[in-house]
């Protein structure tokens, strides 16, 4: 439709940028600002619309004048260029941008140099746009924050120059994998945020699992021993807002830490795989490398479920230890359930004693379904 008598399609279409609007790096482009934002971005004269809408109606006209006068097609761009020089003398030094060059450089502002994925700065425009949308339309979208497993150690024992090399190999697979509607960016550092536009949580999860699962299946990654983690959330199921959206995200993702890596959360407030029961179980442990233990420890636990127990000791341990467990969830100290456990979370207590959250470790299904038959409804 005509506003001002300047057709939006039929000005885009002159200025020979039929993706301009398809394009996420000019997502802050609203209905009220699409001309003083294209006059921004061509000229790069500054406006309020409605200046914009009239000082477009006048190039056009400035246009067809000059084309009748020369008796042929004249370029817009120079129509431009004429009209500032020698009608709107606003700007001392007119700069009409060559097109390409423009897009090239725009494309250089909104890139990650080392990945080649979009950069933080875009990745906050297009999340409000996508954002702006969802809720105009009361659709939905999900972001999936990512974060490379044990990066640190890897810089260390293997060199920047080799952790550089892994995030340029993970953002050519994100490229590959992520559909063309996706928006994948780098977040800062290992971590990366993956826009899924109108992605319920289900789907998210299975494109994330399918992401994780995909990248074992990479020779280089798998050679590498490279792995990641990642949280999701949905808009609006889990948060009405960005900030709450990106924290949520962000929650998933560290419970995903924590809970061993290598793995994908979805909404970390109603997350719970296993349920958990107090139970009061004497459990004897020993450090899982040790074949033939010369002491054996106990502990009673305070909770437990089919993933894993909670329990209090005075013996200090760190985080990705692992132990035996022998379990007895009944009376008779003979028909114990034998576990490997990995401490996954550790609070300190007063009196020198310690919280530890222990993880089961490669659960086989014989020792499954007797957990199982132990802990009521599980």
């Amino acid at each position: 439709m005509v506003k001002g008598g300047v057709d939006k399609k039929k000005l885009i279409e002159l200025v020979n940028r039929p993706e301009l609007f398809e394009q996420t790096n000019f997502s802050y482009v609203t209905e009220d600002s699409f001309y003083s934002a294209l006059l921004l971005d061509v000229a790069s004269y500054q406006c309020n619309e409605e200046e914009a809408i009239e000082i477009w109606s006048l190039i056009c006209e400035h246009h067809g004048h000059l084309s009748r006068e020369l008796n042929r097609d004249i370029d817009f761009f120079v129509s431009i260029l004429d009209y500032f020089t020698h009608i709107n003398q606003k700007l001392d030094n007119p700069v009409i941008i060559e097109i390409n060059v423009l897009k090239r450089n725009k494309m250089l502002a909104m890139k990650d140099s080392l990945t080649g994925l979009f950069n933080r700065r875009y990745l906050d425009s297009a999340m409000e746009k996508e954002f702006k949308r969802a809720k105009r339309y009361q659709g939905f979208f999900s972001i999936l924050l990512l974060d490379l497993d044990n990066f640190k150690g890897i810089n260390d024992s293997k060199g920047h120059l080799f952790g550089d090399k892994i995030l340029r190999e993970l953002g050519k697979y994100l490229l590959e994998e992520c559909r063309e509607e996706d928006t994948a960016c780098r977040y800062g550092g290992e971590e990366f945020c993956i826009i899924l536009p109108e992605t319920t949580s289900a789907g998210a999860i299975n494109f994330a699992e399918r992401l994780r699962i995909n990248l074992h299946e990479n020779e280089f990654f798998e050679k590498n021993n490279v792995t990641f983690s990642g949280g999701i959330a949905t808009y609006p199921e889990h948060a009405s807002t960005i900030i709450d959206l990106f924290h949520c995200a962000d929650k998933s993702l560290y419970l995903a830490k924590y809970a061993g890596k290598d793995r994908i959360i979805n909404n970390y407030k109603y997350h719970r795989r296993f349920a958990r029961f107090e139970k009061s179980w004497s459990v004897f442990y020993y450090p899982l490398d040790e074949e033939f233990p010369k002491d054996r420890n106990e502990f009673i636990t305070q909770e437990v479920s089919l993933g894993g127990l909670r329990f209090e000791s005075s013996e200090k341990m760190t985080v990705d230890d692992r132990l035996m467990l022998h379990i007895y969830p009944i009376d008779n100290k003979n028909e114990s359930i034998k576990i490997v456990g990995i401490i996954r979370r550790i609070r300190n207590l007063p009196n020198e004693c310690f919280e530890y959250g222990t993880e089961f470790f490669d659960l086989k299904a014989e020792q499954y379904n007797r957990m199982k038959k132990v802990l009521p409804e599980s």
